[in-house]
């Protein structure tokens, strides 16, 4: 089935939202998605404030206020940023004050310190007119008492962790990060680097798994290599069940003697398998379960078929189950390719084609890379893939595609 019929299937049969949440204080808090709106509890600034170094006083006073008819003030105090003023400010008097500081009842304007002299130790002049609020910042100015900031489903930022230490917000709410775990299938991997044997194939998929989990919102859980025997990986599944939001198996999901992870998926509970096959290449023998209400995702065991399968399902299923939007699950531009691309075979599939993405001057460029799904070389100069759709057998160089990000493949360097 197509890729749009495999989502409709899989939302029919289990219904996605955020898992729980929990609170945090905010020094811990960046990159998180809250689990609830920030409303500000009180105005920002708190009172009216001085943004200029001067003399708080009434503009009034200096409606005639001229070079030839300079207006006298009596400097009646001095404000500092932190001080609760204790003076009041009338007709002809001032009050020295610095910015950052609260205004004195009565003042209603600043004039600057260089737009006045000094008569007196306690007296200056004005020689121009001053207008009405000139270098006040006016109470909740900045944030409204009431307003709300961020709503749920936020992920917050550097500057709003600022703002939330402003707003004397030490701790908030958060959705705790989906824990994924995965299983990596297949008697011939191993772990171990140093391992030549005949047969043996490093499980080198696992570090781009975990990567690929953690850049999506999720938090990895690695339950390690299940052998091709159906107990075993059973037994796997069920531990991940127990322990995660979503499980991930990587291999084992075609159609050989030895893949097995379908026979293992329906033996642990119904409905089982709901999807397996997509018209998509590569991620043909991709697949999705769901079993004891937890969402299971097959992931091809060749890296080409794994990236394409993760982006399809996994990604956005992380993405939901961090509270994020589902308009933020796609990261796409557009951009122009740099040479053809022909197909030759699963003419009536999606054909996805890695390419790296580089700005210029002329605007977004993608080079096509083509290599056979297992080729690691192929992954390792893309930084994004594009979806051609199905019967074309053609992209011409200039022409311009979509090219799908996905997080932990490219750096924010290839794009700006």
């Amino acid at each position: 089935m197509t890729a749009e019929e495999a989502k409709e299937k899989i939302a029919k049969a289990i219904s996605f939202h955020a898992v729980a949440s929990e609170i945090i204080p905010i020094k811990v808090a960046f990159g998180r998605v809250l689990a609830e709106d920030i409303v500000s509890p009180f105005n920002i600034p708190p009172r009216d404030t001085s943004h200029f170094d001067g003399y708080a006083i009434k503009a009034v006073d200096t409606t005639d206020a001229s070079v030839q008819k300079p207006v006298y003030f009596t400097v009646v105090d001095r404000l500092y940023p932190g001080q609760i003023p204790e003076c009041e400010v009338r007709s002809g008097e001032a009050c020295y004050i610095t910015t950052g500081s609260f205004l004195p009842k009565g003042a209603d304007s600043i004039v600057a310190v260089e737009a006045t002299k000094t008569v007196k130790s306690d007296q200056i002049d004005v020689r121009s007119k001053v207008g009405l609020g000139e270098h006040v910042i006016r109470r909740g100015s900045d944030v409204e008492k009431g307003q709300t900031l961020f709503r749920k489903g936020h992920k917050l930022r550097a500057q709003d962790l600022s703002m939330c230490a402003a707003l004397r917000i030490g701790k908030i709410a958060v959705f705790k990060k989906p824990v994924v775990a995965f299983i990596c299938v297949g008697d011939e991997l191993t772990e171990n680097l140093n391992d030549i044997a005949a047969g043996t194939i490093i499980n080198s998929l696992s570090y781009a798994v975990s990567a690929l989990i953690r850049a999506s919102g999720g938090e990895p859980l690695y339950l390690g290599i299940a052998l091709d025997d159906v107990t075993e990986i059973k037994e796997k599944i069920v531990d991940g069940i127990s322990q995660s939001d979503l499980v991930l198996l990587t291999g084992g999901s075609s159609k050989g003697t030895k893949d097995l992870t379908s026979e293992a998926i329906d033996s642990v509970g119904t409905p089982g398998v709901i999807v397996h096959g997509l018209k998509r290449k590569p991620g043909r023998v991709s697949g999705f379960a769901v079993v004891r209400g937890k969402p299971v995702a097959l992931l091809p065991g060749l890296c080409h078929s794994l990236i394409v399968s993760f982006y399809t399902f996994v990604f956005p299923l992380i993405r939901t189950l961090s509270g994020i939007s589902n308009a933020d699950t796609q990261w796409v531009l557009k951009a122009k390719i740099t040479q053809k691309v022909s197909f030759r075979r699963f003419i009536p599939f999606e054909q996805v084609t890695f390419v790296h993405v580089t700005k210029t001057q002329k605007g977004y460029l993608a080079d096509p890379f083509v290599g056979a799904s297992s080729s690691f070389s192929v992954l390792a100069r893309a930084n994004a893939f594009i979806i051609t759709p199905p019967r074309k057998t053609i992209v011409k160089a200039g022409d311009e595609v979509v090219a799908h990000l996905l997080p932990g493949f490219f750096t924010v360097n290839d794009l700006f």
